[in-house]
């Protein structure tokens, strides 16, 4: 396997219950796949797994390297827990075709929060 890129992002659990309660459902829309946003309906703490979820979307995006002109949605990356716990993380649109031509065939994700706090990491890997 070899190194792909890295990507870290921090986000402050607070500043997404603002941004849910001031903006609904275009907010999660957004930000979430339709996927998520299923998951997102099981939680008790809307705002812990909404800044998880952006975080480890920013952190992907910064693992692809992404820069301005080459845009990926926010709604085009997403995670899913397996029965584990253990976070998978998946790409469509835009940020598939990214992935694809960067030869991406595995990403590790791993996703905390502590207090006000969540914490992303995305590492990605090709088989070149």
């Amino acid at each position: 396997m070899a190194l792909i890129g890295i990507g870290v992002d921090v986000a402050q659990i607070d500043r997404f219950e603002r941004m849910e309660h001031l903006y609904g459902e275009r907010f999660l829309r957004r930000i979430l796949h339709p996927v998520e946003r299923n998951l997102l309906e099981k939680r008790r703490n809307r705002a812990e797994f909404l800044a998880g979820r952006f975080a480890c979307k920013e952190a992907a995006k910064k693992a692809l390297g992404e820069f301005p002109g080459r845009e990926i949605a926010w709604n085009e990356i997403y995670v899913v827990e397996r029965k584990n716990g253990r976070p998978d993380l998946f790409f469509e649109g835009r940020a598939a075709i990214l992935a694809a031509h960067l030869g991406v065939c595995a990403g590790q994700v791993s996703i905390s929060h502590d207090g006000a706090i969540a914490v992303a990491e995305v590492v990605l890997e090709s088989a070149r």
